[in-house]
């Protein structure tokens, strides 16, 4: 028996336990216009990149409603689950880290959900991210990625915020801590 929290999303699932193709399609539409501004050229060029500080995704009802709602929905769990940057999500995550500063979600207006992602990377743990590396090298990856991400936020005006006391003690002993702090 499906719960009703399953059966909300069954349009739109597949059953393999991987997002639907329509949460693909959105995440391929908002990262190439990342990496390549509005003027897509067919290869990866960041000279176009676009740096948003704050994304408004209104999703607005169609002639089914129900479906407008469930697609807001879907949206807003899988953006969560993207930005906690896990083992299977830090691939995909970064790029908005790089780019977007607030990410605001609603449905014909009225709010759903609001991502500051200036708060969340200065929260976010070392868990299995960069889970397909060794064990030995996630924390340095994790490491030189959250000084890169802070680095390039602070050079393009995004947001950024000290880091959480969990990050401090994972930073403590390498160069990252100091130059992080710097930045402030």
């Amino acid at each position: 028996m499906k719960s009703p929290e399953h059966t909300y999303y069954d349009m739109f699932d597949l059953g393999d336990g991987s997002p639907p193709p329509i949460v693909w399609v959105l995440y391929h539409i908002l990262t190439s216009t990342l990496r390549s501004g509005f003027r897509w050229t067919g290869d990866n060029d960041d000279t176009c990149a676009l740096i948003i500080k704050k994304l408004i995704i209104d999703f607005l009802p169609t002639t089914c409603e129900a479906t407008s709602r469930r697609l807001a929905h879907l949206a807003l769990n899988y953006l969560s689950s993207l930005l906690c940057l896990g083992y299977h999500t830090m691939a995909y995550g970064q790029i908005l880290y790089h780019h977007i500063g607030v990410i605001e979600i609603y449905l014909d207006g009225e709010p759903l959900g609001k991502f500051d992602l200036g708060q969340s990377l200065s929260r976010t743990p070392l868990s299995d991210a960069f889970g397909w590396t060794m064990k030995e090298e996630k924390q340095a990856n994790f490491i030189r990625w959250l000084e890169e991400v802070m680095k390039w936020r602070k050079q393009v005006g995004l947001c950024i915020v000290v880091p959480s006391f969990e990050q401090q003690q994972i930073l403590q002993g390498s160069d990252c801590l100091a130059s992080c702090l710097k930045l402030f």
